[in-house]
């Protein structure tokens, strides 16, 4: 670890501001090293205050996300990277398990430039959302990896709604909404062998509207969509946001394949017991829902009472 990730760990990891005589002293480095590194720390983006007689201390206002900040509060061993902008998260993610990465690799970047959803549709990934992926190496088969995705909706829902004070609610299967509007997309990919139909690696992708991007959503999604802030949050509420998504995950995953999760996801399903409209490949249709299984499967009834089991697909809310 070099002295500037040095510093930004002692700053992270303090409630007071520290001396530069105190920080010289501890990295054992002149005071010159430690001013190069508090500029260094603010030409990537940190806000750091500086007190006279008091010394340094990461600003209030600061928004940047950081390792150190992140993992002060994860209680999960993950292996956390953090970027300003990446095409996709995804994408970075995929690449890095195929060539042998460690499940509880994380990517995390402020911005896409070329997110995906769901069928391989643009993702709006503007600057100031959290795009997160997360390399697992599951011992189950694909058709089970829905759980997978469902799992990762109630972890959102929970730390969102803890260190937010809000309450969420999902979507079947992968949106978590928050007064109405979508604050957040989970998109669960992997890599399957043919031979058994085992998965070999899975990448679950969570993009986040944390904060409203600048100059607003795009216009097709302002009444659509959400953010959990209008107003930037600081740090410590992003980075401990992003460790207790990862704390809620990994609780629940590494029960699998126990389902006691689904009881919850239920509770918070905006969707059961409402008409919405089913769309797949072929065609759109109105459903009532009247329930989701254990599996994360849909079950509904169409307008000539037919009770059908949804694996995939999408359901839209009537408006």
């Amino acid at each position: 670890m070099n002295i500037t990730n040095k510093l930004l760990y002692m700053l992270e990891n303090c409630d007071i501001s520290l001396s530069g005589e105190q920080i010289a002293r501890e990295l054992n480095v002149s005071r010159n090293a430690v001013w190069k590194a508090v500029n260094s720390l603010r030409q990537e983006g940190f806000i750091i205050d500086a007190v006279t007689n008091k010394g340094y201390s990461i600003s209030k206002n600061n928004t940047r996300f950081s390792k150190y900040g992140i993992e002060k509060h994860l209680k999960h061993n993950c292996d956390i990277n953090i970027f300003e902008t990446l095409p996709s998260t995804n994408i970075t993610a995929k690449e890095l398990a195929t060539n042998g990465a460690n499940e509880g690799t994380i990517i995390i970047a402020r911005e896409q430039t070329n997110g995906k959803g769901r069928l391989g549709r643009h993702f709006s990934s503007q600057y100031g959302g959290l795009y997160m992926s997360i390399i697992l190496r599951p011992d189950t088969t694909a058709s089970a990896t829905t759980l997978i995705t469902a799992a990762a909706a109630v972890a959102v829902c929970r730390a969102v709604d803890k260190v937010c004070d809000v309450n969420t609610g999902i979507k079947w299967v992968n949106d978590i909404f928050l007064n109405g509007k979508k604050i957040c997309g989970i998109l669960t990919q992997g890599s399957v062998s043919l031979e058994n139909n085992c998965v070999d690696y899975a990448v679950l992708g969570i993009g986040l509207n944390i904060n409203r991007p600048k100059g607003d959503f795009p216009e097709e999604l302002r009444d659509i969509a959400a953010s959990i802030f209008d107003i930037p949050c600081n740090s410590d509420t992003q980075n401990r946001l992003i460790a207790e998504i990862l704390n809620e995950f990994f609780n629940i995953y590494k029960s699998l394949p126990s389902t006691a999760f689904m009881e919850e996801y239920r509770t918070r399903s905006i969707i059961i017991g409402t008409e919405v409209l089913c769309v797949d490949a072929q065609n759109e249709y109105p459903v009532t829902v009247d329930n989701i299984d254990d599996n994360a499967h849909l079950l509904v009834t169409t307008k000539d009472n037919k009770k059908l089991t949804l694996n995939s697909g999408e359901v839209r809310i009537k408006i």
